[in-house]
């Protein structure tokens, strides 16, 4: 099972750490087989059968692959809307300093003229 999570995950970009990203894929084959022993329990106590396949846990890596590429470009899209608001604030607050420094030069001759007239 690990090895089968490897070698889906292999070219999947996983933003983390070489330790985490190989965590990962100990993560899947363990639920992967505790979910089979879940079903054996599930079996014992109410007779009915739970099936987990080799087919269920491909399917179960490319979901969460789907989900995190998801979730993802949810995230760097926010990031990126951060970004651009902090780069706007900025550009702002240079404006106001710029405005500022006008405005004071602008009050200071007009005290000027007021005191000529």
């Amino acid at each position: 099972l690990l090895e089968v999570a490897h070698n889906l995950m292999q070219g999947f970009p996983l933003e983390a750490e070489a330790r985490v990203a190989a965590g990962v894929g100990k993560l899947m084959a363990s639920m992967h087989e505790t979910m089979i022993s879940v079903a054996e329990d599930y079996f014992q106590r109410f007779r009915r059968h739970v099936y987990a396949t080799p087919k269920s846990y491909l399917s179960f890596v490319e979901l969460y692959c789907r989900i995190y590429r998801d979730k993802h470009e949810r995230i760097r899209s926010l990031a990126d809307n951060v970004s651009g608001g902090l780069q706007k604030l900025e550009q702002a607050s240079k404006d106001v300093r710029y405005m500022t420094k006008d405005l004071n030069t602008k009050e200071a001759k007009l005290h000027e003229a007021a005191r000529e007239t």
